[in-house]
């Protein structure tokens, strides 16, 4: 379990548990240094995760979510008034990796 008591150690990076490293990192509860040795995780791999997640919600960390992103059978932007899902004003504090 990471310190903060959220990020369980399941063994697989399931969509929720990438969201909740990157929420902890926007939080300030989490450095990117501690997330990269805690979990063998890369600069670039966790960059792409906020990116996607940015870019497209949830469903950007999920294998599916981008498979069916580059596709070409990503979100419908008309469905969320002409923006990404995820693309809303960031929270307080939040800031990019």
């Amino acid at each position: 379990m990471a310190a903060s008591g959220r990020v369980y150690e399941t063994g697989r990076w399931t969509a929720h548990r990438k969201a909740a490293v990157l929420k902890e990192i926007a939080a300030g509860e989490l450095s990117v240094s501690e997330a990269m040795s805690r979990w063998d995780l890369s600069l670039e791999e966790l960059q792409s995760w906020d990116r996607d997640y940015r870019r497209y919600g949830l469903r950007g960390l999920k294998t599916t979510g981008v498979q069916d992103i580059r596709a070409g059978r990503g979100p419908n932007i008309a469905q969320h008034g002409g923006r990404r899902p995820g693309s809303g004003r960031p929270t307080k504090g939040s800031r990019a990796l």
